[in-house]
């Protein structure tokens, strides 16, 4: 019987050993989650995404403030689902460091002292130019369509400017609402 009380002592022990590690502190688990609207499609065959800004003479932009004259243009969607009901756009380039407050976005092509200027076609240029990091928002439309109507034009801040090609490089990115 000793072997008996030994064993079952044993078992209880164990049992004891094993309950008390089985006890644990009861935890909440929290999910997060967001669900977005679902992108439009880019339609190329109604966007403009390389921009022609033309010739000007150098005279025509000797003096500080000089500009070209303006060329509009649209970046079109198309199929844009249910439940997205507009678009923004985050327009991000080098701003012009001769510019306050990024009149206008850095030339990298051969002219010197002038940029390139975009803003929404409504609006004066004053207080409508991008620069860096400005945003733009239009809607979709019933047909599930949506436009950025834009314009651009060259302008130079101090005058002076050289003969040579004006070049500037500005990305888009979408965010769907």
């Amino acid at each position: 019987m000793t072997n008996a009380k030994y064993y079952a002592s044993l078992l209880l022990m164990g049992w004891a050993l094993y309950a008390g590690m089985a006890k644990a502190a009861d935890i909440t688990l929290n999910f997060n989650a967001t669900v977005v609207a679902s992108p439009c499609e880019l339609d190329l065959t109604n966007s403009t995404t390389t921009i022609a800004l033309g010739d000007v003479y150098a005279n025509q932009v000797a003096a500080p403030g000089s500009r070209s004259d303006e060329v509009q243009f649209d970046l079109s969607f198309k199929d844009c689902p249910v439940g997205t009901t507009s678009i923004v756009a985050t327009f991000t380039g080098t701003d012009n460091p001769e510019t306050f407050g990024g009149l206008t976005f850095l030339n990298t092509g051969t002219a010197e002292n002038i940029g390139v200027q975009l803003k929404p076609l409504e609006g004066n240029w004053d207080g409508k130019s991008f620069h860096s990091g400005s945003t733009m928002t239009t809607s979709v439309a019933a047909d599930k369509t949506a436009v950025f109507k834009l314009a651009s034009r060259m302008y130079t801040p101090t005058g002076n400017v050289t003969p040579g090609s004006v070049i500037a490089t500005v990305s888009a990115n979408f965010t769907y609402q």
